[in-house]
């Protein structure tokens, strides 16, 4: 059934109509990783046809460029129908097609699985011959672009953002022409923020957690409980999605909630215990050696006469965007980006998109760095309605004209 958006300060009701569900990717556990791809109306993707001339990529029929979209969930639950309706009623209203993708999660995973789950979908977005556009209806009047994308991400999801922009173009793989990135996450994992232990709620039992901190167990212990990780723990890409629960049968649905919700209290564990970056690269002690060395229990920075990379090994570099743009040369082909992130947020400081601006800035990339006053961690559909509905797609636009 059509979604029906509802806000008189957009232009009253809209529907956003069904989404077709496709997999991109099989994992090695079997498990098929899905997007949903929304379409715009005829005339709205005409409309953005002629405006924005033949794809010389493409000389055979019009097309259309498609903005990729990353969900939030501190990569560890969330669903790829968690979207912003309104931003994605301003993309079909501006007759591009919009793809929520769903990836696999932290625990049993890592950040090395995901950025592979990110790669292949751009692969899969461009792909000629087993592509996107070999699963679109037929009769439309219009393709998707192979070479036009946009890219964007709410918390969790702008680190994947992130990470799509400093792809390495491969086998026709094109980087985005410009990204959004909301609340961002990942933009300064090398933080205080992510390292230091805090006092613990007395809500949080960490014995409920134990099965997942499989870094706490003894050295010779660590293959095998990982492995029963990996056999306990679905490796989810959609847990939370309520159009899957209507597959499910009732017990199924509430083991789905179950972990969804162990998922989420896991987040806040990691973040209070300062273990974040072990999971997250799979490096056990990478957290207490950067904390050992660069910072103090104040969450003080003190990393003033050694660089904290110094201590990261190499192979993890690609995964810290914050270090991959100390590169002048990958900064300044880094596409356009346009920042919204709230002065109050707690959970993602604003310092993440700030320092990635000031990084963008200094290599000549432009950027729109919009900082609410006051707003904390969340979507609003007022904050879209002051600033996201009125300076994103425009941004976009002056992109892809620019880079005509």
């Amino acid at each position: 059934m059509p979604l029906l958006l509802d806000n008189p300060e957009l232009g009253g009701q809209k529907t956003i109509p069904e989404p077709m569900t496709i997999s991109y990717k099989s994992t090695p556990e079997n498990h098929s990783l899905l997007l949903d791809l929304y379409l715009p109306n005829t005339a709205s993707a005409s409309s953005n046809v002629a405006n924005a001339g033949q794809d010389n990529a493409q000389p055979d029929g019009p097309t259309i460029p498609t903005v990729v979209y990353f969900h939030g969930g501190g990569l560890m639950y969330g669903s790829r129908n968690h979207i912003p309706r309104e931003f994605l009623s301003d993309v079909l209203e501006a007759g591009w097609a919009f793809v929520s993708a769903s990836h696999r999660f932290l625990f049993p995973c890592t950040a090395h699985d995901i950025s592979n789950d990110v790669k292949v979908l751009f692969d899969f977005l461009a792909s000629a011959t087993a592509g996107i556009n070999t699963e679109m209806p037929a009769g439309l009047p219009f393709s998707l672009s192979r070479t036009k994308f946009f890219v964007a991400g709410y918390s969790a999801g702008a680190y994947l953002a992130r990470l799509a922009c400093l792809m390495t173009p491969a086998n026709n793989r094109p980087r985005p022409l410009a990204a959004f990135f909301l609340a961002g996450q990942g933009g300064h994992w090398l933080s205080p923020h992510y390292i230091c232990p805090k006092a613990m709620s007395p809500k949080t039992r960490l014995d409920r957690y134990k099965k997942w901190l499989y870094f706490d167990d003894r050295a010779t212990q660590l293959a095998g409980r990982r492995q029963r990780i990996r056999e306990k723990l679905v490796v989810q890409s959609d847990l939370g999605n309520l159009r899957f629960h209507e597959q499910l049968s009732p017990q199924d649905t509430m083991r789905d909630l179950q972990e969804t919700n162990e998922r989420m209290g896991m987040a806040t564990v990691l973040y209070q215990i300062g273990r974040k970056l072990d999971y997250l690269t799979g490096h056990e002690g990478l957290s207490t050696l950067l904390l050992e060395k660069y910072f103090t229990p104040r969450m003080v920075d003190v990393a003033s006469l050694e660089d904290p990379t110094m201590s990261l090994p190499v192979e993890l570099h690609y995964l810290f965007p914050e270090i991959i743009l100390r590169n002048p040369e990958i900064a300044a082909k880094h596409p356009p980006v346009i920042f919204i992130h709230g002065t109050g947020d707690r959970t993602v400081l604003p310092i993440e998109s700030q320092l990635t601006a000031r990084q963008l800035v200094d290599a000549g990339v432009e950027v729109d760095l919009i900082l609410v006053q006051g707003w904390g961690h969340g979507y609003s559909p007022n904050v879209w309605q002051r600033w996201g509905h009125e300076r994103v797609i425009p941004f976009f636009k002056r992109a892809m004209h620019e880079s005509a």
